[in-house]
C-alpha cells in the first residue's frame, strides 16, 4: 500500500492511478467489466443497495465500513459510486481519518473538494484500466459511436470513459457537455448551456458553466440529428476557450457531446477509418457559410 504522507500532497491523479493499479494487482484483477462490488467486499466493505436522496453514502459502524448506494440510479453509475466510496475507505485507513456519515453525488465534473476529486480519479482509475482503451491510444480510432460501444463493454458511464480515453490519448484535447436548461437565476430562461467541461491534460482553461450557445452553432444542429458528427474549424467561445477547433459532436435527447480535437492532430485522419465508422463530414467553408446564416 502507499506510504502514509501528507495527505494534501497525497491527493494527486497520479496517486489515485498508482492507488487503483494496486488494489487491481491485489485481487488479481486482470479483466473488465472490473467486479467493483467483489473488490469492494473482499476489501472489508459492505455493500447495501438501498433508497436513498444522494449517489451514494458511506458510514462506519464500529469497525464495519457500509457503502449504501442508490438502488434507483443506473447500474452503471452505481459502480462509480462504490468505487468512488471505496476510495475514501482506502484513504481513511492511510490516514485514520472519517467522518461519522460521508454522503456524496458522484459525478467527476461537480464542484468538489481535493479528496472528493481524488476519489472520482480513483474510481475512474479503477473501473477503466489502460488496456481497457487501449485501442484509442491513436486519434483516428476515437469516435463518439465507438466510445459508447466500449462504456457498455466496460460498464461505465460515458463520461469518465471519455475523461479516461482523453487524458491517455496524445496531446492535449477535452471535452464539453450541453443540456437544455434555464439559468440559476431565471428557471424560464431555457437555452443549450455549457453544463460542465474538462480538458484532462490542462488546467489553464477555464469553461464557465451555463454560458449560452448560438442558434448558428453546429453544436446547437446537433439537435437536428442522432448522426455523429465532425466538424472543421468551429469557433468556440467558452471562458478562456476561444479558437477555432475541430470538433466531434454527436446529441443524446436533451444533451449535446463535444470531442475538441488537439491542434496538432490532421483533422483529415479522422476520415481515415475503417468504411463502417466514416462520420458525416463538414469542411471549414461550409461551415462558415452555415455560420453567416446561408447553410443549405
Amino acid at each position: 500500500m502507499l506510504s502514509n504522507i501528507d495527505t494534501v500532497q497525497f491527493l494527486s491523479s497520479s496517486n489515485a492511478r498508482r492507488l487503483a493499479n494496486e488494489i487491481r494487482e491485489r485481487h488479481n484483477v486482470d479483466q473488465y467489466p472490473v467486479p467493483i462490488e467483489s473488490i469492494a467486499q473482499k476489501e472489508g466493505v459492505i455493500v447495501k443497495p438501498t433508497l436513498i436522496l444522494s449517489d451514494g453514502v458511506l458510514v462506519r459502524e464500529k469497525r464495519n465500513y457500509i457503502i449504501k448506494v442508490n438502488k434507483t440510479i443506473h447500474p452503471y453509475r452505481q459502480r462509480f459510486t462504490i468505487a468512488h466510496e471505496l476510495g475514501h475507505v482506502l484513504l481513511e485507513r492511510l490516514y485514520q481519518k472519517f467522518a461519522n456519515i460521508h454522503e456524496c453525488s458522484t459525478g467527476i465534473f461537480a464542484t468538489k473538494n481535493k479528496e472528493e476529486r481524488f476519489c472520482d480519479s480513483f474510481a475512474s482509475y479503477l473501473t477503466i484500466p489502460d488496456k481497457a482503451i487501449i485501442e484509442f491510444s491513436e486519434w483516428n480510432r476515437i469516435s463518439i459511436r465507438e466510445l459508447v460501444k466500449k462504456a457498455h463493454q466496460v460498464k461505465v458511464s460515458l463520461t469518465p470513459l471519455v475523461w479516461r480515453v482523453l487524458e491517455h490519448a496524445p496531446y492535449e484535447s477535452g471535452f464539453l457537455w450541453f443540456r437544455m436548461m434555464p439559468k440559476p437565476t431565471d428557471p424560464n430562461d431555457i437555452k443549450l448551456r455549457l453544463s460542465w467541461g474538462v480538458f484532462p491534460k490542462s488546467e489553464r482553461i477555464y469553461l464557465p458553466r451555463y454560458v449560452s450557445v448560438s442558434k448558428s452553432s453546429p453544436i446547437y444542429q446537433a439537435f437536428e440529428s442522432s448522426e455523429e458528427r465532425f466538424y472543421k474549424g468551429v469557433k468556440l467561445n467558452f471562458g478562456s476557450l476561444r479558437a477555432r477547433r475541430n470538433i466531434l459532436i454527436k446529441a443524446f435527447g436533451q444533451a449535446v457531446l463535444t470531442i475538441v480535437l488537439p491542434k496538432e492532430i490532421d483533422p483529415d485522419i479522422m476520415l481515415t477509418k475503417d468504411k463502417d465508422s466514416l462520420l458525416p463530414f463538414i469542411g471549414v467553408d461550409k461551415l462558415e457559410r452555415k455560420e453567416n446564416g446561408n447553410f443549405t
